[in-house]
């Protein structure tokens, strides 16, 4: 006969503080129904249905001794943040999939939580937090997902390996005749992180354009030798249409770069250090709906901002109008303008695309007694297109 630990109940203190927490999250507009720190065993009876009558967007169950969350999930369709964390969770429930306007799930200090599938399944959810979980192994099937997914762990998570037969075609090609060929390109290789010694087969083959657009990286590591990153000869890095929510401070290792190409991913703030990589010259940030912060590298020359969360003041957006409709280029103190709109100088001559109602990008640039400022003919351009003048 087997012996089964019987789970201890509630406590007191725990019960007071659900009831007196309860009260305040039913009575308060706050968005947030937050039950933390209840010594909760259970979820309550009818919490789920109440957040939805009481149209709240997180609910807040962290720090209890929950083993799952009992209810309808349809109850929560317009739930944006879910925090779960310091349970004793192993799996959610199987109608979780019906969160469909989730966009947070913390499940950390789950420990034996492993059912990262069940997360997949969330629509909407782009940030998930796995620290003190048992997951290890990230999905092949990640990919699918419409919405790019942030995950947060602090384990060595093992990511798919993509389509390896075609990258060892391409690393291999590095040592045929195509070895003469400047640029490596790897894409559409379903990669998730760069292949194992990647930046050493570039360094040999003294490669300096890099090519990985069109995959499903969800990071970019620089975690070789710094030495061998420093000797690295590359000129030009794509890394557009893949998953990137942040680029590694160690990006400013690659001393030689003097054109980057992030456009078409989910980032939302680039590392400080870009600001220290002197080469850099041609940088395409488009199509990163979040992204609201860029660090202006010193010798920058063109950079496209289309279609990001990155304001232009609508001082700024006069002026093009009038330009455009005065036909006139001379636009005294335009260049402060731009750089109150992005938070940088503009010191030497830039080439800034903001829009994709352009044919020809918008230059701005200094002389001694003026500043200048002058625009092509305007023609809509498809939505969809990365303009990169």
């Amino acid at each position: 006969m087997g012996i089964f630990k019987r789970q201890k109940p509630q406590s007191k203190e725990g019960k007071e503080r659900e009831t007196r927490m309860f009260f305040t999250a039913t009575n308060s507009p706050h968005p947030t129904f937050d039950l933390s720190g209840c010594d909760l065993v259970k979820t309550p009876t009818g919490l789920l249905s109440r957040c939805k009558n009481l149209q709240k967007t997180t609910l807040d169950l962290s720090n209890n001794r929950l083993k799952t969350l009992d209810g309808n999930c349809e109850n929560l369709d317009e739930l944006i943040e879910l925090r779960l964390a310091n349970n004793n969770f192993k799996e959610l429930p199987l109608d979780a999939s019906k969160m469909k306007n989730l966009r947070i799930l913390d499940l950390s200090g789950n420990p034996n939580f492993n059912k990262i599938d069940q997360c997949l399944a969330l629509p909407q959810l782009r940030i998930l937090r796995l620290n003190s979980t048992s997951v290890t192994k990230i999905p092949h099937d990640i990919f699918q997902r419409e919405c790019p997914l942030w995950i947060d762990t602090d384990a060595k998570l093992r990511y798919p390996a993509g389509n390896e037969q075609k990258v060892t075609e391409k690393l291999n090609q590095c040592k045929t005749l195509d070895s003469l060929l400047l640029e490596l390109q790897l894409r559409y290789c379903e990669l998730f992180i760069p292949p194992e010694n990647l930046f050493n087969v570039i360094n040999d083959q003294e490669k300096t354009e890099l090519d990985m657009s069109h995959n499903h990286l969800l990071d970019f590591k620089l975690d070789e030798n710094e030495a061998v990153i420093r000797n690295l000869r590359l000129m030009q890095l794509n890394l557009s249409h893949n998953r990137l929510t942040f680029l590694p401070p160690s990006i400013s290792l690659l001393e030689s770069l003097t054109e980057l190409n992030v456009s078409h991913n989910d980032l939302c703030i680039l590392p400080k250090e870009l600001s220290k990589m002197n080469g850099l010259k041609k940088l395409d940030v488009s199509f990163n709906l979040n992204l609201f912060y860029l660090p202006k590298p010193p010798c920058l020359l063109h950079v496209n901002i289309s279609s990001t969360a990155i304001q232009l003041s609508n001082e700024f957006k006069s002026k093009i109008a009038s330009i455009v409709d005065e036909n006139t280029a001379p636009v005294p103190g335009i260049s402060d303008v731009v750089s109150s709109s992005l938070g940088w100088p503009l010191t030497k001559p830039t080439i800034l695309s903001v829009s994709p109602y352009r044919h020809k990008p918008i230059q701005i640039f200094k002389t001694p007694t003026r500043c200048r400022f002058s625009i092509g003919l305007w023609q809509k351009l498809p939505q969809n297109s990365a303009h990169f003048s």
